[in-house]
């Protein structure tokens, strides 16, 4: 389990450090838990999509690739929703690790964050977490995208997949004349 140091500043009380600790440790949690079910429910639609895709084939049903066809796109909806639940985690985490954290070390977020993500995307989370009025950092903070798992190029190519699942139906049926139902 992730800790911080025990490291006492003047200007943080001993409650303070404590909580942010805890803090620090149940965001350390919740991002690893949240990140494991993503990939897992991805693989479970991926298992899914492949099945669907099989058994249209050895039915020839071509309607049965645009059921498919619908996978990808839940998948994308997935993978906003969790990049929405998980952001306000990885923030918490960077901003903890920013403020109590010794300096020039490399800690577990923003290491992490730096290498799969970026780190001008880190700065910018640190940028946000600067910024003294709560209404301004949550407004900013929410048109942040976490481009852990929300990648644009990774949303097209499954927007794509989609689209090729219903063209595949489309071809089937007309020129190879599977049934659609």
């Amino acid at each position: 389990m992730a800790k911080l140091p025990n490291i006492k500043r003047d200007d943080s009380s001993t409650d303070e450090i404590a909580f942010a600790r805890l803090e620090f440790q149940q965001a350390i949690e919740s991002f690893k838990t949240g990140f494991s079910l993503t990939i897992q429910i991805l693989t479970v639609f991926v298992v899914a999509n492949v099945t669907i895709i099989g058994y249209a084939i050895s039915s020839q049903l071509a309607g049965i690739f645009i059921v498919g066809a619908l996978i990808p796109l839940m998948m994308i909806l997935v993978i906003v929703g969790v990049s929405k639940f998980l952001m306000p985690v990885l923030y918490t985490a960077a901003t903890i690790e920013s403020r109590y954290g010794k300096r020039n070390i490399d800690w577990l977020i923003s290491t992490t964050t730096s290498v799969i993500v970026s780190s001008n995307f880190l700065r910018r989370i640190q940028d946000i977490s600067h910024i003294d009025n709560h209404e301004e950092r949550i407004k900013l903070l929410k048109k942040q995208r976490l481009e852990m798992i929300d990648r644009p190029h990774f949303r097209a190519l499954l927007f794509v997949l989609s689209l090729l699942q219903i063209v595949s139906a489309a071809i089937l049926n007309i020129f190879f004349d599977w049934r659609i139902l």
